[in-house]
């Protein structure tokens, strides 16, 4: 819905606040990158594995904002919305982005926790893949109650949950290819980063167009 005299939408309003959150958030993982990468150097393995895990985090919340804000503004705030989507929550579209956005920020916090050995559970791991399959949980919700935007919801969740199958499978190739924990680690990163940023550059797409279908 555009602001009647700017021509503005509340879509694209969004945006300057969405600024300052990112900036909070990332605050801590990048000083700890940059205090790890000045002490032992950018070969370092462990600081590899930090730089993607920084940069995974980014294209994460870049990808949670711009999905949230397309979401809100065509089921909830368009012209329209009501009756395109007459059954929805605004309280459950809106706990569902921010129990995603929690987990977010949760594996930004652990950015430079590594597992000591290999077959220990890496924290930051197991968040990313909790964050891409969020969605999925938002769909079992929104289906079970049925809301009107399960489609939108839908194609979120397979998104999400591709961008994790794509990541794990090419991690475990590579771990019986032979390749070691630390490559398989970057590669994992570097699909999650890649195929997120992909997926953000096709909400990109459709922002400001949320008169019609979410690509």
């Amino acid at each position: 819905m555009a602001d009647g005299e700017s021509g503005v939408s509340n879509l694209e309003k969004s945006a300057f606040w969405i600024y300052g959150v990112t900036a909070m958030i990332m605050r801590e993982p990048m000083g700890t990158l940059l205090r790890h990468a000045s002490a032992a150097g950018l070969g370092d393995p462990q600081v590899r594995v930090e730089i993607l895990r920084v940069a995974v985090v980014l294209a994460f919340l870049s990808r949670l904002f711009l999905a949230a804000g397309l979401h809100f503004e065509t089921v909830h705030m368009s012209a329209g919305a009501a009756k395109r989507f007459p059954r929805r929550s605004y309280p459950v579209d809106f706990l569902a982005g921010l129990i995603q956005l929690l987990v977010g920020v949760a594996a930004s916090t652990v950015v430079s926790l590594h597992a000591g050995h290999e077959g220990e559970a890496d924290l930051f791991n197991i968040l990313a893949g909790a964050f891409l399959l969020a969605d999925v949980l938002w769909l079992a919700v929104t289906a079970a109650l049925r809301f009107s935007a399960v489609g939108e919801v839908g194609r979120r969740a397979a998104r999400g949950a591709g961008i994790l199958l794509v990541s794990f499978v090419l991690a475990v190739a590579l771990r019986a290819a032979g390749a070691d924990l630390v490559l398989a680690d970057e590669a994992w990163l570097g699909a999650m980063l890649v195929l997120t940023s992909v997926d953000a550059a096709l909400l990109i797409r459709n922002y400001g167009e949320t008169g019609g279908t979410q690509v």
